[in-house]
């Protein structure tokens, strides 16, 4: 073998080289990105349990009444389950609720709503909207200055 053939063989060891290691830092951020994927969708027991009783609850326990609905939120609201809720659970409660209209003005219509929630997409997205429209002005008299463009709702509800 010449020098131009020894030359040309390192040259494409060194290539083949460079793409195993492309691709396997490819891979890894793929993997990296699929970890996160699960992890965002993977929800503890105990959340998965309550969930379950709100769903039981309002399928079947009289909690889909408007008039029950209203006598629980004003209960959270004004702290009165268990003799009173702690103003910081208050604020989580709310987190957690407004949370969940922010997801539902993320649906996609046509893959995730149909007749029996459509509305609950259209006013959720329709809040956010409003809340949008408005958030300048609340952080610049909060803040004296517009924070951040992107910021949910759920974002001004810190936690201590």
């Amino acid at each position: 073998m010449d020098n131009k053939e020894l030359a040309d063989a390192q040259y494409n060891e060194d290539e083949a080289k460079n793409k195993i290691e492309s691709d396997l830092e490819i891979f890894e951020r793929q993997e990296r990105e699929y970890e996160r994927r699960i992890e965002e969708m993977t929800i503890s027991p105990k959340s998965k349990e309550i969930i379950k009783l709100l769903e039981d609850y309002m399928n079947g326990g009289g909690g889909s009444h408007p008039r029950e609905m209203r006598k629980m939120a004003r209960a959270i609201a004004q702290g009165h389950m268990n003799g009173q809720m702690h103003r910081l659970l208050q604020n989580y409660v709310v987190k957690l609720f407004l949370m969940t209209i922010e997801e539902m003005a993320k649906l996609e219509p046509v893959k995730h709503t149909d007749p029996r929630n459509e509305n609950a997409r259209l006013v959720s997205s329709q809040m956010i909207d409003g809340f949008n429209k408005v958030r300048p002005g609340y952080d610049t008299k909060l803040h004296g200055r517009p924070i951040d463009d992107t910021a949910e709702p759920s974002a001004y509800l810190g936690s201590i």
